[in-house]
């Protein structure tokens, strides 16, 4: 399910402008963890899809680390790829938009490691297959990317008026013919 929202989704804002990374499209071979971080650096937004338990492993390794009594923070598990894009996406600032699928739930502050722990506190948006064109509005609403077109577009409008003004300066002030004086010949 969180598979098939996902490309959904990338498709739409795809086809609406917005510069859309999916990993399972786009990543090449060699290190994934360089070339998902690479991603994360320079795109301002990240759609966290929240599945039912994705979050079960970090849940659990922040249970067992408070119990264990061990002061600081909760150590990270490599293999943890959920955990370990969101909290990079944290680290790097980026704006993150969670998406709640049907029968999941955002794990409480305080279950969550610190490095993932603003994740509940982020406005969410809920996934619904039957209304998913809601769905891609509320989405668009809470990012701060902007489609692609219309990064172009001010500055088409600016050479647009530019353009407009010059043709309208020169109708309304046509070029004064040249004279004259009176005892000079034009040869």
């Amino acid at each position: 399910m969180g598979f098939e929202t996902a490309q959904l989704l990338a498709d739409r804002l795809t086809k609406l402008g917005y510069r859309v990374f999916f990993d399972v499209d786009t990543m090449r071979s060699g290190d994934f963890s360089e070339q998902i971080y690479k991603v994360i650096d320079h795109c301002r937004d990240v759609i966290v899809i929240i599945s039912p338990n994705c979050f079960a492993r970090a849940v659990e390794q922040q249970r067992l680390h408070r119990e264990s009594g061990v002061e600081g923070p909760c150590p990270l598990d490599p293999t943890d790829w959920v955990r370990l894009e969101v909290a990079h996406a944290f680290i790097t600032n980026k704006n993150i938009v969670p998406m709640l699928l049907r029968g999941a739930e955002c794990p409480e502050q305080k279950d969550l490691p610190d490095d993932i722990a603003k994740l509940p506190m982020q406005h969410r948006c809920e996934a619904s297959h039957e209304h998913f064109d809601s769905v891609i509005q509320r989405v668009r609403e809470n990012l701060k990317s902007k489609p692609y077109w219309l990064r172009w577009l001010k500055p088409i409008v600016a050479i647009m008026l530019l353009v407009f003004f010059a043709i309208a300066w020169r109708f309304f002030n046509p070029p004064t013919p040249l004279s004259f004086p009176a005892n000079c010949s034009v040869v």
